[in-house]
């Protein structure tokens, strides 16, 4: 899903239906409009399209969920230690997210409207990605830093850059659990053809310098990578598709860049992150655009079905500006001062 300040301001309308099961997908990357992964500034969803069927997923509370065994099925969690703590940026805010009900705790204020979140395990700190998408036209702006999940405070880091140029958008970071290795979804290409709003490259990063080394494309619903997530040593690429208003959840090759064995999961999924300590991958989903979103939520996903299943309550209406989630990560329990 890409984003542009243009479209923030215009506050697209881009409906988002919610599935419960797999949704059937179809591959159109012939549209001229930009395919966006999340929401516009009025908390729109850009990545969904409009459309679709009645939305599956009720807004009142669900009962907490019990992950079956295909709810990760080629992870292999840490069993027996302590258990991960889930994060999540709505509305400019880091938020805590209670694994059983879904309810969100504020950490605090991050003065960022979009942010990619991952964990490094190396390190032992939480990265992120800022100003993901650049203006239409204008200079490219994604940047690496650092946030403290105590507080929400954003360190920045160095510009994301290619063969020494600045990309022009970051959609997906994520760190290889074995070796330590960054790997990116980004884009090079448009200054307001379709392009411009998509992550269509794959490559690895050093978090230290920004430098980005390429590895090949996608081909996905719009050769878009909305979002990463590892699950064991498995990359998972989410694209979004704002032209065939559906999603589905691939296996990226980290030699070619090549995309396979997709899991429709349907267009309001819009982040995913794995918690190695449970085998799960927890979403983030959503449907509407501000002021009008609704079943805003966290849930669990089965990547043998497409499945997402909710935990507990939708955010109430009104509530974080009424916008969606625009990033997820699973990370250890900080230690954080009184």
């Amino acid at each position: 899903m890409g984003y542009t300040a243009s479209m923030r301001r215009v506050g697209l309308l881009v409906g988002i239906t919610v599935l419960s099961g797999a949704a059937a997908f179809a591959c159109d990357d012939s549209s001229t409009s930009p395919d966006t992964p999340g929401l516009d500034a009025g908390g729109g969803n850009l990545e969904s399209g409009t459309g679709g069927p009645t939305p599956a997923v009720d807004s009142g509370t669900v009962a907490p969920v019990i992950p079956d065994a295909a709810t990760a099925s080629d992870g292999g969690g840490d069993a027996g230690g302590p258990m991960n703590a889930l994060f999540a940026h709505i509305d400019q805010k880091l938020v805590k997210v209670d694994t059983t009900t879904g309810a969100l705790t504020d950490v605090g204020a991050t003065a960022q409207e979009w942010i990619v979140l991952a964990w490094d395990d190396t390190a032992k700190v939480a990265r992120v990605v800022i100003d993901p998408y650049s203006p239409v036209g204008g200079a490219g702006t994604p940047k690496l830093g650092t946030i403290d999940l105590c507080n929400g405070t954003i360190t920045v880091g160095p510009a994301i850059t290619l063969d020494g140029a600045p990309v022009r958008r970051v959609e997906a970071i994520a760190q290889h659990p074995t070796t330590g290795v960054w790997f990116i979804g980004f884009g090079t290409s448009g200054t307001g053809a379709a392009t411009e709003f998509l992550s269509e490259r794959n490559g690895t990063v050093d978090v230290a310098s920004g430098n980005v080394t390429g590895i090949g494309t996608h081909q996905t619903h719009q050769d878009d990578a909305d979002n990463f997530t590892f699950v064991g040593t498995t990359l998972r690429l989410l694209d979004v598709a704002t032209t065939n208003n559906t999603g589905s959840l691939y296996v990226l090759d980290q030699t070619t860049g090549a995309a396979s064995a997709p899991v429709t999961t349907g267009p309001a999924l819009l982040r995913v992150s794995y918690d190695k300590t449970r085998d799960v991958v927890f979403t983030a989903f959503g449907i509407g655009t501000a002021p009008n979103t609704s079943q805003r939520g966290i849930g669990t996903l089965n990547l043998t079905t497409g499945a997402n299943t909710p935990l507990g309550a939708a955010l109430a209406a009104g509530t974080y500006g009424n916008v969606h989630f625009n990033g997820l990560v699973s990370a250890p329990t900080p230690t954080c001062p009184p």
